[in-house]
C-alpha cells in the first residue's frame, strides 16, 4: 500500500523512519520536538512523539491497532 507515492517516495520514507526510529526513542521524540512549534510543550512533544512511535512500528504485531490508537493520550484530552 503506499498511499499515492511512488515507488521511490516509498523507499526513501521506509528509509528516513527506519533511520530515525533505529536511533532510538529517545532521539526520536527529539526529532518530532524540533519540528513542532515552541508553544507545543513538553508534554505535548512526548505524548505526541509516543503517538508517532506506536504507529510507525515496522512490525504488525508491535504497532497499535487503530483501535487503541484512537484512546491514545494524544487523542483524549
Amino acid at each position: 500500500m503506499s498511499f499515492g507515492c511512488v515507488d521511490e517516495e516509498m523507499r526513501d520514507l521506509r528509509a528516513l523512519i527506519q533511520h530515525i526510529m533505529g536511533r532510538g526513542y529517545k532521539s526520536f521524540a527529539i526529532h518530532v520536538g524540533e519540528r513542532l512549534p515552541s508553544d507545543f510543550g513538553s508534554k505535548g512533544i512526548e505524548e505526541f512523539a509516543s503517538f508517532l512511535a506506536s504507529m510507525l512500528q515496522q512490525s504488525p504485531g508491535r504497532r497499535s491497532s487503530t483501535s487503541a490508537l484512537l484512546k491514545d493520550q494524544f487523542l483524549v484530552c
